[in-house]
């Protein structure tokens, strides 16, 4: 876990570094030359424009708290992908989101005797998108979805399955109006239908995390 979370600082940095670089060479860029106002206006998105928001990258899932995920699982790099609509030319969005990513099981005492899970969910998405100037975007948005943790052994295997709440948060740098990039926070809540004694139950049934997803963003 420890190597996960310094992958994610790097990557996060990364990331706003490569943003920053660009924002200053294109301003130097347009220091230079002179610009069409209206062709400028033409490659900016409007806070009122109707658009449609595409996005892929790594799933990072770092799991929290007194759970199975976090005491006896250990969560590997995943993908994640999005596509989300504006409502009626406001900010509002409603859109789709899928994820998955394999966790390896470290105590089998726990769980069973199995060796790995692989945790996927889709569902809806709810947000609001601000801009906050032409190049830089700022997406806040709930999710519920379904989960399945797809277990499995070397002779068998069987579906635990649930919902997921996600509250995810993003920062988005365009490098025109249709492509960036963008880096997303988000904390998760998966609630399992597992039959289990009382006294494991709310060990197994719930798992929680603190994710980070990254990658690049297409709006058309």
């Amino acid at each position: 876990m420890f190597l996960n979370i310094n992958k994610i600082v790097f990557l996060v940095f990364f990331l706003c570094g490569t943003a920053v670089s660009a924002q200053v060479d294109e301003k130097n860029i347009e220091e230079d030359k002179p610009i069409k106002s209206e062709g400028r206006k033409n490659d900016n998105l409007e806070q009122d424009d109707h658009y449609g928001i595409f996005e892929i990258g790594p799933y990072l899932p770092i799991s929290i708290g007194k759970n199975f995920a976090n005491e006896a699982q250990d969560q590997k790099i995943g993908i994640q992908a999005g596509i989300a609509i504006n409502l009626f030319n406001t900010p509002a969005l409603v859109g789709l989101r899928f994820t998955r990513f394999e966790s390896d099981v470290t105590n089998r005492e726990v769980l069973g005797n199995y060796k790995n899970s692989n945790v996927s969910t889709f569902g809806l998405v709810l947000g609001y998108h601000v801009l906050l100037e032409p190049k830089w975007r700022i997406t806040s948005s709930v999710s519920v979805s379904s989960v399945t943790y797809n277990n499995q052994a070397n002779d068998f295997e069987f579906v635990d399955s649930g919902t997921s709440l996600e509250f995810r948060t993003s920062v988005g740098y365009h490098f025109s109006k249709i492509f960036g990039i963008y880096a997303a926070p988000t904390y998760r809540l998966d609630f399992l239908d597992i039959n289990a004694p009382a006294q494991t139950k709310d060990f197994l049934d719930s798992a929680s995390y603190l994710s980070v997803s990254f990658g690049i963003r297409f709006v058309i």
